[in-house]
C-alpha cells in the first residue's frame, strides 16, 4: 500500500507538472513532442520501406522480415540493457531522493521499488520510440487491426523491456551489496569491456559472411548468409520470443503468439520477484556502500590527472588561463562516470557499425551502389554528430553549475569561456567524425572524390554543430541542475536536437541531388550539369553559416549578460 501511495504522489506531481503554465515548461513539453513525433515518423517511413520491399520478394522477403525483426529487437534488448544499467546508478543507489526517502517511515522494498520504476521509465522510453514505429510498420504491411497493435504493446513489447530491466537493477543489487569498494567507475568500466568482448566474439564467428548483391538468387547462398545471424534469432532470447509473436499474428495463430507473450510476462514477473525478495535483505546494505562512497569525497583518477596533464604543457602554445580552463574541463569530464561512461557506449556502438561494413560487399563493381553506400555514411555520420552534440556539447556551459559565478570573477573574459568550450568540443568532435569518415571510407571502397567530399562535409558538420550546441547550451544554461543527462533533455536541449537535426537533414537532402548527379555521370556517362553541382554546394555552405552564426551570436550576448 505504501508503494501505492508514493506512486500516487508521482502520479500527482507529473500531472502538476504538465498542468504548470510556464513559458519554458510549456517549450519544453511541444518539443518534446515534436522531437518524439519526428523520430516516429521518420522511423515508420524506414521500416515501411524496408517491409514493403521484402514483401515483394515473396517467401524470400517473409522470411527476411523476420530475421530484420528478430536483429532489430535483440539490439533494442541490448541497448536496454546497458541504459538500464548506467541509469539504475544514478537513480536507484545515488539518488538525493533516495536518502530523503530513507528518512521516512517506509519500507526498503518500497524505496527499492519506486526508484526501480524511475529508472526503468528514464531508460526505456526512447527505445520504445525507436520500437514503435517498427511495428506499426510491420502490421500495416500486414493489415492488422487495431487490438492487434493494443495486445503487442501491452501483452508483448512491455513485458519483452522489463526482462533487461530486471537483469541489470539484479546485477547492480549484488554489485553494490558484495563489493567493498563500490566504485562506479570500474563497475562502468568492466561492464563496457565485457559489452565489448561479447559484441566482437558476436561480429567476429556468428555474423554472417559477405552477401553479393548479384548472387540474391542461389539459394544455397541466401541459407548461408541467413545461418550467421542464428545468434541474434536464438530461440534464447526474449527477442526471438518478440519477433516470433508478432509473426504468429500475421499467420493467425493467436495460440502460438499467446504463449510467446506469456513465455515474455512469466519471466519479467519471475525476475522481478526475485529483485523483490532480494531487495528486503541486500537493498539496504547495497546503498549504504554505494552512499558512503560518494559521500566520502571526490576521487580524482590517475588516467583523468595523466590525459588531462598535456593540456598544461608548457609547449602549447596557448595563453595560461585558457591552457587552464581546458585542464579543468578535460579532468571534470573524467572524473563523472556518467559523463565517460555513456560516451564510451556511444563509441562502442560507432565501432559496431564500423566493424559490421566490413561484411558490406565493398568490391562492388556497380558505381549506383558505391554512390548510394556514400550518401548513406554520410547521413550516418551527420546524425551520430547531432546526437553526440545535443548530449555531450550543450551541456558544457551548465555543468559549471553555482561554481560559474568564480569564473566570472576571475580575470577571464566571458567570451574566452565561450571559445574555450567551442574549441574543446570542436576538436574532440572533428578528430572523432574524420575518423569514421576515414575508416567507413576505406571500408566501404570509395573513390577518391567521394571520399574528399566525405571528409570535407564531416568537417562542416562538425564545425556547424558544435557551434550551434554550444551557443543554444549558453542562452539557455541550467547551473541548478548537475546531471547532463537532464539538462540535454531540458527545454533548450530539446531546442538544440530539433535545430540539430533539421539542419542535419537539410544538408543530406541538399547533398543528395549532387550525388544523384555524380552518379548519372558514372553509370550513363550523362553530363554534370555544374552550375546546379555549385548552387547547391553554396546553399550547404550557406545554411551552415546561419545554423553556426546565430547561436553563436546569441550565446555570446547572453553569456556576456548572465548574472548568478
Amino acid at each position: 500500500m505504501m508503494l501505492f501511495k508514493l506512486l500516487n504522489l508521482r502520479t500527482r506531481a507529473v500531472k502538476s507538472f504538465l498542468t504548470e503554465r510556464r513559458p519554458e515548461k510549456i517549450l519544453n513539453f511541444f518539443v518534446g513532442v515534436g522531437v518524439s513525433i519526428f523520430f516516429i515518423t521518420l522511423g515508420y517511413w524506414f521500416f515501411e520501406y524496408i517491409f514493403n520491399y521484402l514483401q515483394k520478394l515473396g517467401d524470400v522477403g517473409n522470411l527476411l522480415m523476420g530475421k530484420v525483426m528478430a536483429l532489430a529487437f535483440f539490439a533494442v534488448m541490448i541497448l536496454l540493457f546497458v541504459s538500464n544499467l548506467l541509469t539504475g546508478i544514478s537513480t536507484v543507489y545515488r539518488s538525493k531522493e533516495s536518502m530523503q526517502l530513507y528518512a521516512l517511515p517506509i519500507g526498503y522494498r518500497d524505496i527499492f521499488l519506486l526508484k526501480s520504476i524511475d529508472s526503468y521509465v528514464y531508460s526505456t522510453w526512447a527505445f520504445a520510440v525507436l520500437g514503435f514505429p517498427m511495428i506499426a510498420a510491420y502490421g500495416n504491411i500486414n493489415s492488422f487491426q487495431i487490438w492487434h497493435y493494443a495486445g503487442i504493446v501491452l501483452l508483448a513489447f512491455v513485458p519483452f523491456t522489463l526482462i533487461p530491466s530486471a537483469l541489470s537493477s539484479l546485477i547492480l543489487l549484488l554489485y553494490f551489496r558484495f563489493a567493498r569498494k563500490a566504485d562506479p567507475k570500474k563497475f562502468a568500466l568492466v561492464v563496457g569491456t565485457l559489452m565489448a568482448g561479447a559484441v566482437y566474439i558476436y561480429l567476429k564467428y556468428s555474423a554472417p559472411d559477405k552477401l553479393s548483391l548479384y548472387t540474391y538468387q542461389d539459394w544455397r547462398i541466401l541459407n548461408d548468409y541467413l545461418s550467421g545471424m542464428a545468434l541474434s534469432s536464438s530461440a534464447v532470447f526474449p527477442s526471438k520470443w518478440l519477433s516470433s509473436c508478432i509473426y504468429a499474428i500475421t499467420e493467425g495463430n493467436i495460440l502460438r503468439s499467446g504463449i510467446y507473450s506469456l513465455s515474455m510476462l512469466s519471466t519479467a514477473v519471475f525476475l522481478w520477484q526475485i529483485n523483490i525478495q532480494l531487495s528486503n535483505r541486500l537493498y539496504s546494505i547495497a546503498w549504504q556502500n554505494a552512499f558512503s562512497k560518494v559521500s566520502s569525497g571526490a576521487h580524482i583518477p590517475k588516467f583523468s590527472t595523466f590525459i588531462a596533464a598535456p593540456f598544461k604543457s608548457k609547449f602549447i602554445p596557448l595563453p595560461n588561463r585558457v591552457k587552464n580552463l581546458i585542464y579543468k574541463d578535460v579532468a571534470i569530464f573524467f572524473r563523472d562516470s556518467a559523463q565517460w561512461g555513456q560516451f564510451s557506449i556511444l563509441i562502442g556502438l560507432m565501432l559496431v557499425y564500423l566493424f559490421n561494413l566490413r561484411f558490406f560487399p565493398a568490391n562492388l563493381a556497380d558505381p549506383f551502389w558505391k554512390s548510394v553506400v556514400a550518401f548513406a555514411n554520410f547521413a550516418f555520420t551527420g546524425f551520430v554528430l547531432a546526437t553526440l552534440a545535443v548530449r555531450f556539447v550543450f551541456p558544457t556551459i551548465s555543468m559549471e553549475g553555482k561554481a560559474f559565478w568564480a569564473l566570472r570573477a576571475a580575470p577571464v573574459k566571458p567570451s574566452m569561456i565561450f571559445w574555450e568550450k567551442f574549441a574543446v568540443s570542436f576538436v574532440l568532435f572533428a578528430v572523432l567524425a574524420e575518423l569514421l569518415a576515414l575508416i567507413s571510407s576505406r571500408m566501404l571502397g570509395l573513390t577518391p572524390l567521394m571520399s574528399a567530399l566525405n571528409y570535407s562535409g564531416t568537417l562542416i558538420l562538425s564545425l556547424t554543430l558544435t557551434g550551434l550546441a554550444v551557443g543554444l547550451g549558453a542562452v539557455y544554461p541550467d547551473f541548478a541542475e548537475q546531471n547532463p543527462s537532464k539538462i540535454a533533455s531540458g527545454a533548450g536541449g530539446m531546442l538544440a536536437a530539433i535545430l540539430s537535426l533539421v539542419y542535419v537533414c537539410v544538408v543530406v537532402i541538399m547533398t543528395a541531388y549532387p550525388t544523384h548527379l555524380y552518379t548519372k555521370f558514372l553509370t550513363s556517362g550523362e553530363e554534370i550539369n555544374q552550375q546546379a553541382m555549385i548552387i547547391s554546394f553554396a546553399g550547404i555552405i550557406f545554411i551552415s553559416i546561419i545554423a553556426f552564426s546565430l547561436p553563436v551570436l546569441f550565446g555570446l550576448k547572453k553569456l556576456k549578460r548572465l548574472e548568478i
